[in-house]
C-alpha cells in the first residue's frame, strides 16, 4: 500500500507541475489577446477570411492551368503572397482564441486528476491507518495494551493546528522495542 501510496503522490506531483504550467500558459496567452486585440480588426479579418482563401485557390489555379508570360506569373505569385500574409494576420487571433480554449480544457482535465488523485491518496490514508491501528492492537503497543495508556498522559500545550497534510508521521511506521522485553 505504501509504494501505491507513493506512486500516487508522484503522480499528484505532476499534475501540479502541469497545472501551473498550463496556466502560466493561459495568463500568457490572454494577456497578449488583450493587448493586441482590437474588436472591429478582428471582425473584418473574420470576415475577410473565406474571400482570401478563394482568392489564394483562384489565383494558384490560373498559374497552373493558363499560360502566361514570366512577368504576369510574378505578379499573381506576389499576390498570392500578400494574400497569405494578410490571411495569417488574420487567422492569428482565431488561433490564439483556439489555444486559449484548449489550455482551459487543459487545466480543468488536470484540476480532476489532481482531485481524483487526491481522493484516491486520502482513501489510501484511511486503509493504512486502519492497518497500523490493528497492528498496534495485535501487538500490544501505544493505549491498546489492556485498556490502559502505556505510559502516564502528560499535560502538553499543544501547538498550533496546522492545515492537514498528506503525510504519515513517523510514529505510525515505527514500532519501538522496548529493552527487556
Amino acid at each position: 500500500m505504501r509504494k501505491q501510496r507513493g506512486r500516487m503522490i508522484s503522480k499528484a506531483k505532476e499534475f501540479r507541475r502541469r497545472l501551473s504550467y498550463k496556466e502560466a500558459e493561459l495568463a500568457a496567452i490572454d494577456k497578449l489577446l488583450k493587448m493586441e486585440r482590437d474588436p472591429v480588426k478582428e471582425e473584418a479579418a473574420r470576415k475577410r477570411f473565406g474571400y482570401l482563401k478563394k482568392m489564394i485557390n483562384k489565383f494558384e489555379f490560373r498559374i497552373s492551368t493558363e499560360a502566361k508570360s514570366l512577368n504576369e506569373e510574378k505578379e499573381l505569385i506576389r499576390k498570392i503572397n500578400e494574400m497569405k500574409a494578410e490571411l495569417n494576420d488574420s487567422l492569428k487571433f482565431v488561433r490564439m482564441e483556439r489555444k486559449l480554449e484548449l489550455v482551459k480544457k487543459d487545466i480543468e482535465m488536470f484540476k480532476t486528476g489532481l482531485m481524483d488523485t487526491d481522493k484516491a491518496i486520502a482513501e489510501l490514508d484511511v486503509k493504512m491507518d486502519a492497518r497500523y491501528v490493528d497492528l498496534r492492537k495485535s501487538l500490544g503497543i501505544g493505549s491498546y495494551q489492556s485498556g490502559k495508556p502505556s505510559r502516564p498522559q502528560q499535560h502538553r500545550k499543544k501547538a498550533p493546528q496546522s492545515p492537514p497534510s498528506q503525510e504519515v508521521n513517523l510514529e505510525d511506521i515505527v514500532v519501538i522495542k522496548k529493552k527487556g522485553k
